[in-house]
């Protein structure tokens, strides 16, 4: 929804500076979940995807928040499901830059 309200209202593509890998306490993506967002935000139009946080934060307010990997800093699902998406976008980036939608009711 909000990838389509920045098209729209920039009416153009636009950047996603801070999706997230995993969210707050107890959210966790399921398997794939991740890797169909992603998608969901290229063909919103989507022309760059950027994670938020890397690492899980240590310290402050946003202590609960996980990333990409966790307080650890070891390999974990969601590490891995986001290489394979960012090796998927790298491999076929060139297919869907600039992609847009067409609505049939603004044409």
């Amino acid at each position: 929804m909000f990838g389509d309200l920045a098209r729209s209202t920039k009416n153009s593509n636009y950047i996603v500076m801070e999706t997230q890998s995993q969210g707050f306490k107890n959210w966790v993506p399921y398997p794939g979940q991740l890797r169909l967002q992603a998608y969901s935000h290229i063909a919103s139009g989507a022309n760059m995807l950027s994670y938020w946080p890397w690492s899980s934060i240590h310290n402050g307010y946003e202590t609960y928040w996980s990333g990409i990997i966790g307080h650890d800093f070891k390999r974990n699902p969601v590490y891995d499901e986001v290489l394979k998406t960012g090796n998927e976008f790298n491999k076929y980036s060139k297919l869907f830059i600039e992609t847009s939608k067409k609505i049939k009711w603004l044409l």
